[in-house]
């Protein structure tokens, strides 16, 4: 009679992947605008965050406003339009680069939350999102500029499949 189909394919499939995902994201991100990323955990899978990755470039040399990027997890409760949760969140001056590197803010010289690097760091290790409630990078460029050049956005996980 043999054993059923979906066992076969459960024992063939690995229980731990680790995967890097980038998205680089070209053309402008005009003033007073914003875009948003939603990355998913592969179908099956939950993705545990060990690495993140931001790059949003110096606007221009001039000006009193900033560039405010968070990273936020969806509200998942019983009205979804309410919005998320923010995580983690930083905010560069205009004429600044805004950067978080693996684990903590290298440049986010507006504001930084938390404010110290070993809560940023534990923070994002205790990140998990799967297929159906994404990681979301949303960039706010509340500016009287426009960003040309490349926004990077990355992600390094550890996606362990979930068991039935």
């Amino acid at each position: 009679m043999g054993r059923p189909q979906w066992e076969t394919i459960v024992a063939q499939a690995p229980r731990e992947k680790l995967v890097t995902s980038i998205v680089v994201k070209s053309g402008s991100l005009v003033a007073n605008a914003g875009e948003t990323i939603n990355i998913f955990a592969p179908t099956g899978y939950v993705s545990k965050v060990i690495s993140l990755r931001l790059d949003i470039p110096a606007i221009g040399t001039a000006g009193y406003t900033q560039c405010y990027v968070r990273f936020q997890l969806p509200y998942t409760g019983p009205n979804p339009d309410a919005g998320g949760i923010d995580i983690l969140g930083g905010r560069a001056s205009f004429g600044q680069v805004l950067k978080f590197n693996l684990g903590f803010w290298e440049n986010a010289d507006n504001m930084q939350k938390p404010s110290d690097v070993a809560s940023q760091t534990a923070i994002m290790r205790g990140l998990e999102f799967d297929d159906t409630v994404p990681l979301q990078f949303l960039t706010s460029n509340n500016t009287n500029a426009t960003i040309t050049a490349d926004r990077i956005y990355s992600v390094t996980t550890i996606n362990r499949l979930i068991s039935k």
